[in-house]
């Protein structure tokens, strides 16, 4: 009768020679293994069954370890979970397609195939503010001297500010009556004009209003006080997936990374906050040193600090399989993390780990092969990975 320990785990690369040794460092590789665990002793663990919890087909769920607060998503609506008797309170905020949470600093983004939210501990609220549509201008009696003025104006809600309004320029003197869009979505409180100086070129803040003002006349430029911090911008695009990176948000798009301002999430500049790839998108993990990303043909590494500076690096990785990288601690890889945060995926031949260096380790590559699915999840628990597929 043929030993079936220690176990150096599966194989279905090597001949059959190779599958097992008997000498002074015996061991036995697997074709395949169902159910089981194997420890790193060598032996063999049958796998824990789970139990149901609850019949209700929650989705999407997800913990957050800044609140405590289990979210989900139910018949396509966002709910909060009370995990003590699985019950749920309704958010009013309906998501579609892929839904993404995240931490960033004391809140939490939420993400779907349509928008971003934002959620404090208390609520939910939409994170973006549409930009303004154009006012209009007209002339009237004051006080201003003859010459060009330029105006513009920004919608904002609890301190976050849109992108301007297209600039509009008034030709004369006296005063300027502005007749203010009506904000429709509902995504603002406030409205701010900003005019230039005479013949000026720096919009300056000359008043902010309850955003249901319907109209403002500028008599004079006296009292102009703070620069317009956001022209040409837009409201951050959501994605398939939601990170942080250096401060700014970052989403994906089909072949594009799309990223926010910084310390600005809700805001873009969609001239250079992006960065097209050649292949389609499935993974984003971003480390020290850049930012890991699969694609439907392979695995590149963005090296770099800033946007505009990130440098395309080519890897030899094998398509990974979307949707199962994992980001992990140190002390999971010891030596090779240096210290810091690691990704690890499953690819078609085995689990990848990504260095925070950029540095690429197939710890697989010749012992599995042919691993393949639509896509996944990874999760860890205590030293082991188990990723399912569909």
């Amino acid at each position: 009768m043929k030993r079936l320990t220690p176990l150096r785990g599966m194989d279905n690369v090597s001949d059959d020679e190779s599958m097992s040794s008997f000498g002074k460092t015996p061991f036995v590789k697997l074709r395949d293994a169902v159910n089981v665990n194997i420890t790193s002793a060598g032996r063999m663990e049958l796998r824990d069954t789970g139990t149901v919890v609850t019949e209700i087909p929650y989705k999407n769920l997800w913990q957050s370890p800044l609140h405590g607060d289990t979210f989900g998503t139910l018949n396509g609506e966002l709910v909060k979970i009370d995990t003590s008797d699985w019950s749920h309170l309704a958010l009013n905020i309906q998501v579609q397609g892929t839904v993404n949470y995240l931490v960033v600093n004391n809140f939490i983004v939420i993400s779907d195939a349509t928008a971003l939210y934002k959620y404090d501990g208390l609520s939910v609220e939409k994170l973006t503010i549409g930009t303004p549509p154009t006012p209009m201008l007209n002339a009237v009696d004051g006080s201003l001297s003859e010459g060009t003025y330029n105006l513009a104006i920004s919608w904002s809600k609890n301190g976050r500010e849109s992108a301007l309004s297209n600039i509009m320029t008034f030709e004369g003197g006296g005063g300027i009556h502005l007749v203010l869009p009506y904000n429709y979505s509902g995504d603002a409180d406030q409205v701010t004009i900003y005019m230039t100086e005479r013949n000026g070129s720096e919009l300056l803040k000359v008043i902010a209003l309850p955003v249901i003002t319907a109209a403002f006349t500028v008599t004079n430029d006296k009292d102009l006080t703070r620069a317009a911090q956001f022209q040409n911008l837009s409201p951050m695009r959501t994605g398939k997936f939601l990170k942080l990176w250096r401060g700014r948000l970052l989403t994906a798009d089909k072949n594009l990374l799309l990223f926010s301002q910084a310390l600005n999430f809700h805001l873009c500049d969609e001239r250079y906050d992006f960065i097209a790839l050649p292949q389609r998108v499935t993974f984003v993990e971003p480390v020290e040193s850049g930012i890991w990303v699969g694609q439907s043909n392979g695995v590149v590494f963005l090296s770099g600090s800033d946007v505009r500076d990130l440098r395309l690096v080519q890897t030899g990785a094998k398509a990974p399989v979307p949707g199962t990288a994992l980001r992990v601690n140190s002390d999971f890889l010891g030596e090779a993390a240096a210290g810091l945060e690691s990704v690890v995926w499953l690819a078609e031949n085995g689990y990848c780990i990504g260095t925070p260096t950029g540095n690429l380790i197939e710890a697989h590559a010749n012992t599995l092969k042919g691993i393949t699915a639509k896509g996944g999840q990874s999760v860890r628990f205590d030293d082991r990975i188990v990723t399912v597929l569909h």
